[in-house]
């Protein structure tokens, strides 16, 4: 395993791998962070990397429609987290898979690649994008 880490919960590796950075945190923190927060809801990295590559979170506050910007904006506040923050965002994202989306949530749960993790999550996706 090569700078990698075994997650214990989600039993999957998690490989970290250069991407766009942001701000001041350097692009393999930033990738493991990013995992860290998506592999401890107990998906695996084929499910994880899917929900990311869909999401396309770039840092700031995402192009989203404005009901989900404010459902986020209410979600990190009850949580005093920064909702600009890409974790605060993977965080409000797998607790409304969890809970809001839990059909969505167990589709992801099924999917077995990183394309099968996209197409489960593609109707959340869209529900977020503005029209």
């Amino acid at each position: 395993m090569r700078n990698g880490f075994r997650h214990p919960r989600a039993g999957a590796t998690a490989v970290y791998q250069k991407k766009a950075g942001i701000g001041n945190i350097p692009h393999a923190q930033l990738r493991g962070l990013r995992e860290m927060t998506l592999l401890d809801t107990g998906w695996t990295q084929e499910q994880a990397q899917g929900l990311l590559d869909s999401l396309k979170l770039n840092g700031g506050m995402p192009k989203w429609k404005p009901e989900h910007l404010q459902r986020l904006r209410d979600w990190s506040s009850t949580r005093q987290k920064d909702a600009s923050t890409i974790e605060a965002q993977l965080e409000f994202i797998a607790d409304e898979l969890l809970h809001s989306f839990q059909a969505v949530g167990m589709f992801l749960k099924r999917a077995h690649t990183v394309e099968e993790a996209k197409e489960a999550v593609r109707p959340y996706v869209r529900r977020l994008a503005p029209e």
